[in-house]
């Protein structure tokens, strides 16, 4: 119940027309347990976006840019950036009236409360530092942009592997194909 009420917490101090809205929280009852209410966000993840239009992708990318510095402005990180964790509302033909949300707050955390590294995120997407449980910041969402970059314009992520030691092993070690 506590991480619902940090992360809905969260999502209701940090207002932005590009961040999902928080509504309601209901702490656990008889029947149910914690439970929150967020804005319906529709629209295409930002991979399924791009793929279908990739004429649209320096307006988003500023778009997501603008979010992070929001956030981070904020005293926050994210944690789990990924694809799937931006939503785009497109407007009609014109690309200027697509908007990007950021959803999923649910890792996201203050980095003024940061006081152990603990993994956690989505792998194919976390930091080095993270995967080294190394004490981590801003710059942990940064590399987690990078990635999302590089597979938006590659078509694939910088580091692939059916086991997750062999997926931490090449991001630590290695570097990605150009």
């Amino acid at each position: 119940e506590n991480a619902f009420q940090q992360e809905f917490a969260l999502l209701s101090r940090i207002k932005h027309p590009s961040i999902v809205a928080g509504y309601d929280y209901h702490g656990r009852d008889n029947l149910l347990g914690p439970a929150y209410s967020l804005e319906l966000v529709g629209g295409p993840s930002l991979l399924e976006l791009h793929r279908s239009q990739p004429g649209r992708f320096d307006l988003l990318i500023l778009q997501i840019c603008q979010i992070l510095e929001f956030v981070h402005l904020q005293g926050i990180v994210h944690c789990d950036l990924k694809p799937d964790n931006f939503k785009v509302s497109c407007g009609q033909e014109d690309s200027k009236l697509s908007v990007v949300k950021l959803l999923d707050f649910g890792l996201a955390e203050s980095v003024e409360l940061i006081k152990e590294s603990k993994i956690k995120g989505t792998l194919d997407y976390m930091a080095p530092e993270i995967l080294r449980s190394q004490a981590y910041s801003y710059p942990a969402d940064l590399y987690s942009l990078g990635v999302i970059l590089y597979e938006l314009v590659s078509g694939g992520l910088p580091f692939t592997a059916a086991d997750p030691a062999i997926l931490i092993s090449r991001v630590l070690e290695e570097e990605p194909e150009p």
